[in-house]
């Protein structure tokens, strides 16, 4: 995470998918239920074809986990599961027929991914909660401002990995533009 926040000064876009992970704890008296997700975006354009900077992930754990479509005009989360490689979204939105419930003192993490193939997005994403104790919902900013592009029509001016798998003495960028 660190070399991802070290990019981000960059204000760098991630390709095709972004993703915010969060670890959602009731410190209240009452339980809640997480409602729905609402994302807010603002199209940038076309896709980037600058350079293309990647570094490979390290492992994963278990979390329910959302994905939203951000080149449809209204994102909505679908379940998102992944087996042996292969992701699976579902069809229908995940909290037409899903609450997450939250008991006090309850913590659930969630993950919400951001894909699109056809543009360029800046986006950030919100919790919906409610509780029979409230009279109104409340609106929980997730505060991180993502940015997300898809992959250019036109080649990348260069195609750079980290391979920080290399320990640390080895760790380094790569050009592995000839490799794609």
């Amino acid at each position: 995470m660190a070399l991802y926040r070290w990019f981000a000064r960059f204000t760098p876009y991630d390709v095709e998918r972004s993703a915010i992970t969060v670890d959602i704890e009731n410190t209240t008296d009452a339980a809640f239920q997480i409602r729905s997700i609402e994302i807010e975006k603002i199209s940038e354009g076309r896709p980037l074809d600058a350079v293309s900077i990647g570094y490979p992930g390290g492992g994963a754990s278990r979390i329910t986990a959302v994905l939203v479509n951000l080149d449809e005009s209204d994102p909505i989360a679908r379940e998102i599961t992944y087996g042996d490689g292969v992701e699976t979204i579902a069809i229908r939105p995940y909290f037409e027929d899903h609450v997450i419930d939250l008991k006090p003192g309850e913590i659930h993490s969630l993950k919400i991914v951001g894909k699109t193939l056809l543009g360029r997005y800046r986006w950030s994403a919100s919790l919906r909660i409610s509780s029979p104790s409230w009279k109104n919902d409340k609106v929980l900013p997730l505060g991180e401002i993502l940015r997300t592009s898809a992959i250019p029509e036109v080649p990348y001016g260069r195609d750079l990995a980290w391979s920080w798998f290399d320990g640390p003495e080895g760790a380094r960028f790569r050009d592995i533009s000839d490799l794609s």
